[in-house]
């Protein structure tokens, strides 16, 4: 929205940013009228600037945007002045007027504050529409500036219901080893009359759509006072929810570089069905580890909602609650209202797109079942060894036709009587990448199932019994099945020129049933194994990129530390990491293969951390070309491997004739084995064998 009176303008009733502000602040035929006007735009990336960056009279750069298009601009030390110390948040939403001084650096725009921006609001959750960098914008006769974009500003939502103030039951700050657990103080089920928070007195009335609207949410008149958990969010404040425990993790340690701490998660879930994740850290999770049980219905308050983070939760919720000391927590009576467990299932497919560690929950129909064997772990740093755990893999297979490797760990293992044709449903399995793909289900995070009646049970069930017997494809390597007897054929082991044909072959197949390539999931990623010598490195800036230790997404160098946007966290420290393209040929052909992160060790011969040390040291002394040639030459080319590859179909490059490319990943690097390589000959040579012998009878 345009603001075309900006000393009237209250900005409580701003509910848009301007539309194509940018535009009207550079195209030439409008800057000179856009002088006088102000606009609300959001700044969806802060940079501030110190003295050691040595940027002059530059104070700050900002990146802003109207939801279309986005923008630098650069704040000087005399427009800070006039800020009187306000900081300005990433997202935080700003009226601006178009007085601005523009500059080109690089063939890009920048703009340069002439009047300090003024703050509206500073505690926006996320980038509001689609911006993107305003050349592109301008590229096409300015067709990006026509699209058709949401760049409503969200609001908070409606003051909740005032709740009842609910007393947490006295709990001792020390128990003895020997003392039974404290009591939780229970409270009746008919909550007294709602009083405001802090204060005696009657609360005043709600507006009607408010009511109706939490009505609408949890369907139930008598749960009002009670805050939904989808209702909840960063602007939620004085909120009551009533939740079960449905799942209880084991309380951790965790250290950084500064400090350390142990912090305990659960997992709530309401009579709506809703679930969330929950935190405590250091003290307020010892307390809480001795009285939460999983199972128990409390209700819970004083809590601060936060953005979460996906990866380490299966729970499909974009926040999380982080509790402290302040918070009120009390035990209720059971509630059959909410239900026991809740599930956020994936399918087989979807996990082929997630990284390593993700955590997730799946169902599917054991397909096999193996012995349950013993795996000695590694002994902890300090040398002290770890006790053995059970350990049992399992085949798990859905509608989607293919078929993953789950392995059971500890208690998961013998828990319950798994047999062929049961459905299985995990909860908070993790993702690994070991042999493509697989899933680990430990009991100190992992809940396992069987049967049940939830409806994805009774739609598998019927599913399996008309598809038992067909084939079915591993996304786990060497796990494939011919046909529903069990029985596994070899390891996907190709010649280059053979896989190249294999993906061919898919793709035409897929586009032979009316599908693109990538549409079915089963057709989007497929996995193979080749053996090849390293014949070319590409060398550039971008062979190691700094990776979060957390996410190992890329972090950006700042003053105050190391920025994961991913975590949206600054670390005082980063993981140099390898990205790495290199040429493999065998005999038949060759194939440039993508090698990220530990894969790009193998084939380098040293960590990336070691491999930058060896390359600033170089480019000290003036030699690092020849240094490099030098290296790669006697470490890394003609060195043979064994690689797992993936090959993903590219969504962005088409070939000259408009054919789909294909990228390849390289998921695992194995010593080579001449023996399996050699079996994989003479599989070829029987193949022929029996070919001439067809040929023969004709």
């Amino acid at each position: 929205m345009q603001a075309s009176n900006p000393t009237t303008m209250d900005v409580d009733e701003v509910t848009h940013l301007s539309h194509n502000a940018l535009r009207e602040i550079l195209a030439p035929e409008t800057t000179q009228e856009a002088k006088g006007k102000t606009y609300f735009v959001q700044a969806v990336d802060v940079k501030v600037f110190t003295e050691a960056d040595n940027k002059k009279n530059i104070r700050m750069r900002i990146k802003i945007s109207d939801g279309i298009s986005q923008v630098v601009t650069m704040v000087t030390d005399r427009v800070e002045q006039q800020m009187n110390g306000a900081k300005i948040n990433k997202h935080a939403i700003l009226e601006v007027k178009g007085n601005f001084q523009q500059n080109v650096v690089s063939n890009t725009k920048v703009l340069i504050f002439k009047e300090a921006p003024k703050i509206t609001n500073n505690s926006v959750p996320r980038t509001i529409g689609e911006p993107r960098d305003y050349e592109k914008n301008e590229e096409a006769n300015g067709e990006g500036f026509k699209r058709t974009v949401d760049i409503s500003i969200p609001q908070p939502p409606p003051k909740p219901v005032a709740a009842p103030i609910i007393q947490e039951a006295p709990v001792r700050e020390s128990i003895a080893p020997t003392e039974p657990a404290t009591e939780v103080q229970e409270v009746p089920k008919q909550a007294p009359a709602a009083q405001p928070r802090g204060g005696a007195g009657v609360a005043p009335n709600p507006e009607e759509a408010t009511q109706q609207r939490i009505r609408e949410i949890i369907g139930d008149k008598d749960e009002i006072h009670y805050m939904p958990i989808r209702a909840l969010n960063t602007f939620s404040n004085d909120w009551v929810i009533k939740a079960r425990v449905t799942k209880k993790l084991q309380k951790k340690a965790w250290k950084n570089d500064k400090t350390a701490g142990v912090l305990l998660n659960i997992e709530l879930m309401d009579s709506a069905g809703t679930q969330i994740t929950a935190t405590f850290f250091n003290a307020v999770a010892e307390k809480w580890d001795l009285i939460l049980k999983e199972g128990q219905v409390y209700t819970f308050a004083g809590g601060s909602v936060k953005i979460a983070n996906t990866k380490y939760t299966s729970i499909k919720n974009d926040y999380c609650i982080v509790f402290d000391r302040d918070s009120n927590i009390v035990h209720q009576p059971d509630d059959q209202k909410i239900k026991s467990q809740g599930f956020s299932f994936v399918t087989i497919d979807e996990i082929n797109e997630f990284e390593q560690q993700r955590t997730v929950d799946v169902v599917g129909v054991i397909t096999s079942v193996g012995p349950v064997s013993s795996f000695q772990p590694k002994p902890a740093p300090d040398g002290t060894p770890k006790p053995p755990k059970d350990r049992r893999n399992l085949s798990l297979t859905d509608e989607s036709g293919l078929e993953i490797t789950l392995t059971l760990w500890g208690g998961n293992a013998s828990r319950l009587p798994y047999e062929e044709g049961r459905i299985l449903q995990i909860k908070g399995a993790k993702v690994s990448d070991y042999q493509g793909k697989s899933l680990n289900a430990g009991d100190e995070h992992s809940q396992v199932f069987l049967d049940g009646d939830h409806k994805r049970v009774k739609e598998l069930g019927q599913w399996y019994s008309q598809n038992a017997g067909k084939a079915r494809q591993s996304i786990t390597q060497g796990r494939d099945r011919e046909s529903g007897d069990g029985s596994a054929r070899p390891d996907n082991f190709k010649l280059i020129s053979e896989l190249i044909e294999a993906v061919q072959q898919d793709l035409q197949s897929a586009q032979n049933t009316g599908w693109s390539y990538g549409q079915k999931a089963e057709q989007k990623t497929k996995f193979y194994k080749i053996s090849g010598f390293v014949q070319r490195v590409i060398v550039d800036d971008k062979m190691v990129y700094n990776a979060c230790s957390v996410c190992r997404k890329k972090v950006l160098d700042e003053p105050a530390g190391y920025r994961c946007e991913n975590c949206d966290k600054v670390y005082q420290s980063m993981v140099p990491t390898y990205t790495i393209t290199a040429k493999l040929s065998d005999l038949s052909g060759s194939l440039y293969i993508s090698f990220m992160r530990e894969t790009g060790d193998a084939i380098m011969g040293k960590n990336a951390e070691a491999f930058v040390d060896f390359r600033d040291h170089a480019r000290e002394d003036n030699d690092f070309e020849v240094a490099m040639r030098t290296y790669l030459s006697e470490n890394v080319y003609n060195k043979t491997h064994q690689i797992l590859v993936k090959a993903v179909a590219d969504s962005f490059s088409r070939g000259p004739d408009g054919e789909q490319r294909f990228k390849y990943y390289a998921v695992k690097v194995f010593p080579q084995s001449l023996v399996e390589e050699d079996q994989m000959l003479l599989k070829r040579l029987r193949a022929f064998h029996r070919l001439e012998e067809n040929i023969d009878m004709e």
